[in-house]
């Protein structure tokens, strides 16, 4: 049978970390390993995770000294592990039953028909603290697609999270890390559009937990959404100039494997910035940049044009 193996990356979080591991050990596809990089917590977490590992060998801890970061200590432990399939867990959501079992029977279906790359996600239940459903979907919930529309929107905007996904050994191999990642997820995805494909199973895999030590969260769509964009403007200008350093890094590390029309494309959004404010209009036109809602790919080219060409 092939083994997967699961990769929490664990900080300071004694409060959800054993019920996440519960949720593991009670899912019905049973070949997997539980391999968990403590980030340099400071609370309970790591006491946790050994009482759980001394009741299941399935579970590994890898206790470090240090703070990587969430997305070095995730790819890490990706370089480090040797499985046949990879997923990545959070620590603090529930993993419904059959998670494994649905992943894997979609990648072994596609890899009978060709063999490549492949990353498969999911949807997700939206929850509060105590497991209570807000959503039955984050993407209705967020207002996104599942799919990201076309190659050059790819770098932009990242539709793949990282709690649902499973990617295969041949994904996981042409992973290389830098330091303008933004995150773990959309690396992968970065890659998988690149060199493979990205497949998603329409039903929710996890309970995805709401609380106010989230990494990354699921803010609902709506009119709060766009007020709290307007006013957080500067921030966003930044976050808008580090998509365009993740794909300049992205280019640099894989140039060479890259199709010829893939590198044109990545060329060109890197320069974008470089040109008037006139020009960046009609090459976002050209490149076709199609985010979630027309008012989110109205939004980006806003931040393209007020984004300095020095940063």
């Amino acid at each position: 049978m092939k083994k997967i193996g699961i990769l929490l990356s664990s900080f300071n979080g004694e409060e959800y970390i054993k019920t996440q591991v519960e949720s593991i050990l009670q899912q019905s596809y049973t070949q997997w390993k539980l391999f968990i990089r403590d980030d340099g917590s400071s609370d309970n977490t790591v006491k946790i995770i050994k009482h759980l590992a001394a009741m299941d060998d399935r579970i590994v801890l890898f206790e470090e000294k240090g703070n990587m970061g969430i997305v070095k200590s995730f790819l890490t432990l990706l370089r480090k592990i040797d499985m046949d399939y990879y997923m990545f867990c959070d620590q603090d959501d529930f993993w419904l039953e059959d998670k494994l079992k649905n992943a894997l029977q979609l990648m072994l279906v596609k890899e009978q028909l060709e063999q490549k790359p492949y990353l498969v996600h999911t949807d997700l239940k939206v929850v509060d603290a105590s497991l209570g459903l807000i959503s039955e979907s984050m993407f209705k919930y967020q207002n996104i697609l599942s799919f990201t529309p076309n190659y050059t929107t790819s770098f932009f905007q990242n539709n793949v999270t990282g709690c649902t996904i499973m990617i295969n050994r041949q994904l996981r191999d042409l992973c290389q890390i830098s330091d303008e990642i933004i995150m773990h997820d959309w690396w992968l995805a970065l890659i998988c559009h690149s060199f493979g494909e990205i497949l998603f199973l329409r039903e929710s895999s996890i309970l995805y937990r709401q609380h106010l030590n989230n990494s990354v969260g699921a803010s609902e769509f709506g009119i709060y959404y766009y007020f709290s964009r307007i006013f957080s403007i500067k921030q966003l200008i930044k976050k808008t100039e580090k998509k365009f350093h993740q794909a300049e890094a992205f280019y640099k590390t894989y140039k060479n494997k890259l199709e010829k029309e893939k590198q044109q494309q990545i060329i060109s959004l890197i320069n974008l910035k470089k040109f008037s404010r006139l020009k960046r209009v009609y090459l976002f036109k050209q490149l076709k940049i199609k985010m979630n809602t027309p008012s989110k790919t109205l939004g980006l080219l806003i931040l393209i044009l007020l984004s300095s060409e020095n940063n």
